[in-house]
């Protein structure tokens, strides 16, 4: 009787454990302050180790950073993927409004703005102990910072020298990573940096994953879109886009986006941008507006997902809509629309994630008669058990520390410490659509958890711009790419 108690003790603990929601709560509830052009000093708001002060002043909003400019934000979202508070986007979206309007009348040095939206991965909130909320703030004042100089924000130098950094706004999208409030704790005992419950979360994977599918909901969709329409529009005010852009200069190299999710974070972010991308896409092709002329292309918008947490299926999906949705030939678009990551030492998405996939699977019962149907990608099975980046069947690139001697050079070469690295084209890739995959070596992304590294950044940031680059009509059919494409995959 006693054993039987034990393991009914035990299998209630885990069933609490696989569907708890201990930390579901709304962490930032107070309305940021005011923006003014006066930038305030970050030492104001944060101590010496980028912990927040108070709640309150997490939210403080044009940060001084250097010469440029700089806002922190947090949307969050609860259970269901719907926002705590909309006035957390509405007052962004001021906050964007009230930057653009200063720089059209020259109350702020800096020029354009640079949108980097983050959503983090499992394990994390809009708690002030989630380490992904405080990594994120040091990596957005080092963005900011960086903005001041010519490289890695801005593609080249003006005759004059250096043009007027960009304003960086980032944003932090909080969904409900930690179901049991561990960065609560953190925050209260003061071990933040900590993670010594980590063990704890093992069973809240299936949970926190079906949890990650609901946050890349409309309402996440919702917020991406507008947020990506304010800066356009702020831009708009000096003329960097649409017809009212100045052919005779890099106008459109004024503001840009970019959208980056981590592990299940890049789910999210897939998911949730999924629709918008093939539907922009079809409106391009709809228009005619695969030429590179000025007033063609929109602001320059890139998505990133690092070690993503989730099933090459979504990936390949998306990337056979892309193909077949898009340009009216493969080769009418060369820079990437979504670019994904990993590193080559990251075991969790290697190792532990398609265990984790395989025992869900075999817990929910889940139907395996398509887990041996050959696709173009490899097995349908491996689709469902990996994720895009350890899949060779979707890679698309190489990372060399070399010239791309056999693969095509795609133009964006960094160094990182003293070792130059190149990003080339696969001379047979996978595939054409602009959804670039390919895996980084340890020292640009370490693992899978620390992805804030400054050569990281500098990488993202030096990729090329999401736009079109043909500057004539394609001579092939719009159709004859749909036809080289059998049903499915």
């Amino acid at each position: 009787m006693t054993r039987a108690l034990c393991a009914a003790a035990i299998a209630l603990g885990l069933a609490a454990c696989l569907g708890c929601s201990w930390g579901h709560r709304h962490y930032k509830p107070a309305a940021a302050d005011a923006w003014q052009p006066a930038c305030k000093p970050y030492e104001r708001y944060f101590d010496a180790n980028d912990f927040a002060l108070a709640p309150e002043q997490s939210l403080a909003s044009n940060i001084c950073v250097s010469d440029g400019g700089l806002s922190i934000g947090v949307i969050e979202f609860d259970d269901e993927g719907t926002h705590w508070n909309r006035a957390q986007l509405r007052q962004l979206e001021q906050e964007i409004e009230r930057i653009g309007a200063a720089q059209a009348r020259g109350a702020i040095p800096t020029r354009g703005i640079l949108l980097v939206s983050f959503v983090h991965g499992w394990g994390n909130s809009g708690s002030e102990g989630s380490r992904a909320l405080l990594d994120f703030r040091k990596i957005s004042r080092y963005i900011a910072s960086a903005a001041a100089d010519c490289a890695p924000l801005t593609p080249r130098p003006t005759p004059d020298g250096c043009p007027p950094a960009p304003y960086v706004v980032a944003v932090y999208l909080a969904w409900h990573g930690d179901s049991l409030g561990l960065a609560s704790i953190y925050a209260k005992t003061g071990t933040r940096r900590r993670d010594w419950l980590a063990a704890l979360r093992l069973p809240t994977f299936w949970a926190r994953k079906s949890a990650a599918r609901r946050a890349g909901g409309m309402p996440m969709t919702e917020t991406l879109l507008r947020l990506l329409t304010a800066v356009e529009a702020a831009d708009l005010r000096l003329g960097g886009h649409g017809a009212g852009a100045d052919a005779a200069g890099p106008t459109r190299d004024r503001s840009r986006s970019i959208v980056i999710g981590h592990s299940l974070g890049a789910g999210v972010v897939e998911q949730a941008l999924a629709r918008a991308v093939v539907a922009g896409r079809m409106e391009r092709t709809r228009l005619g507006l695969w030429t590179d002329g000025p007033g063609a292309a929109p602001m320059d918008n890139l998505v990133v997902l690092l070690n993503p947490a989730k099933e090459a299926l979504s990936a390949a999906n998306l990337i056979v809509a892309m193909e077949t949705m898009g340009a009216p030939c493969p080769d009418a678009v060369g820079n990437p629309a979504v670019v994904s990551i990993a590193s080559s030492a990251d075991l969790v998405t290697r190792r532990v994630f398609p265990g984790g996939l395989y025992l869900g699977r075999m817990l929910t019962l889940r139907p395996t008669n398509r887990m041996r149907e050959r696709t173009r990608f490899g097995t349908y099975g491996k689709l469902l058990t990996r994720s895009a980046v350890h899949h060779p069947g979707i890679q698309s690139h190489w990372l060399r520390r070399q010239a791309c001697a056999d693969s095509v050079d795609v133009g964006a070469a960094f160094r990182v410490g003293d070792v130059e690295y190149r990003l080339c084209r696969r001379a047979e890739p996978a595939h054409e659509a602009p959804y670039w995959v390919f895996a980084v070596p340890p020292e640009l992304l370490p693992n899978h958890r620390d992805v804030f590294t400054p050569g990281l950044f500098d990488f993202i940031l030096k990729l090329p711009r999401g736009r079109p680059v043909v500057d004539a009509p394609c001579a092939a059919p719009a159709d004859a790419r749909r036809e080289r494409i059998p049903g499915g995959l």
